[in-house]
């Protein structure tokens, strides 16, 4: 819950101080409040751009960014973020054309594997944090 980055962001959802006071974050390492202000971050983008690779894109850049560039950034770290981050959300290689990459595994099988999944995952989300949508939800 201490953690800092070499950019100044602040915590286990990695706020920027500024960001996090705009979402009521009196305490920025506290696990809680960052949390809370780092979903409520999300939230936010989620409703200005409606589209998830830009959403992290502005989660990782800054919203200022992704709408200068109409899209995400061409810097090399927002990019790579991205990726990475879409690749664990679908369980497969994002952004590569098809049969780029190969994984080993049983044929058939998930690509990538870990996590809670769907079963666990909402009902463990409601009661850590009532009333908050996570990613996947309807």
């Amino acid at each position: 819950p201490n953690c800092v980055s070499n950019k100044g962001a602040r915590g286990l959802m990695q706020l920027m101080p500024g960001t996090a006071r705009d979402f009521g974050v009196k305490q920025l390492h506290d696990p809680e409040q960052n949390i809370r202000g780092g979903i409520a971050y999300l939230a936010f983008l989620l409703e200005m751009f409606d589209d998830l690779p830009r959403v992290l894109a502005a989660y990782n850049a800054g919203q200022g960014a992704v709408q200068r560039y109409g899209g995400i950034p061409p810097y090399e770290e927002t990019s790579t973020y991205v990726k990475r981050a879409m690749t664990v959300y679908y369980g497969r290689p994002y952004g590569a054309p098809s049969g780029a990459f190969s994984f080993a595994g049983r044929r058939g099988g998930a690509l990538l594997r870990g996590g809670f999944g769907n079963a666990v995952a909402p009902p463990i989300a409601s009661l850590m944090l009532p009333g908050a949508r996570y990613l996947g939800s309807h």
